[in-house]
């Protein structure tokens, strides 16, 4: 019986670990070029799709910058996390406060630095987290606390869920329906 809670275990903590974190992580750079690729209004598009692109560039500089500390991946690595509550709270209120910002500032030319800000995090994030490893538990408590952060507040304002995430054609019609 304890071979199958080991197997339960082990199979679980690889899920999690090795493909919902980096997803989540990912996801942080999917919401911003699908932000860039659904704001309305033409400048706003340029500017967002300026910070996608930027996002690219900053995390092209950290990986330079941070090329020494590399590390072969290696995914039979037993990782010790300890989850450390205050990131996960202050990711929380990071992760509140972005979507707060966004929702506010989708139909601005302010857009581009959201876009640059979710883009580059989550390269350099997911960067860190396969290949640099000396701050995982960071890595992770930040980023469930920053995804939880958001949801909560597609929770308590869902039509802003749809503000972000429309479609070019719905915002130009002054349709928020998905």
């Amino acid at each position: 019986m304890n071979v199958v809670f080991t197997f339960i275990f082990r199979a679980l903590s690889i899920t999690v670990l090795w493909f919902l974190v980096p997803a989540i992580m990912a996801g942080f750079i999917f919401m911003g070029m699908r932000i860039a690729y659904r704001v309305a209004g033409e400048d706003n598009k340029v500017s967002a799709k300026a910070g996608v692109r930027a996002g690219f560039a900053v995390f092209i500089i950290f990986f330079i910058y941070k090329i020494s500390s590399f590390r072969v991946l290696e995914f039979s690595q037993n990782i010790m996390v300890r989850p450390n509550f205050l990131y996960i709270a202050l990711g929380v209120l990071i992760g509140l406060i972005l979507l707060w910002v966004l929702s506010s500032l989708v139909y601005t030319r302010v857009i581009g630095f959201i876009t640059l800000l979710l883009v580059s995090s989550g390269a350099i994030f997911l960067y860190s987290y396969f290949f640099i490893r000396t701050f995982n538990d960071f890595l992770i408590s930040s980023s469930l606390g920053i995804i939880l952060g958001v949801w909560l507040f597609i929770i308590i304002k869902p039509e802003s869920f749809k503000d972000i995430f429309g479609t070019t054609e719905q915002h130009k019609h002054g349709q928020t329906e998905l």
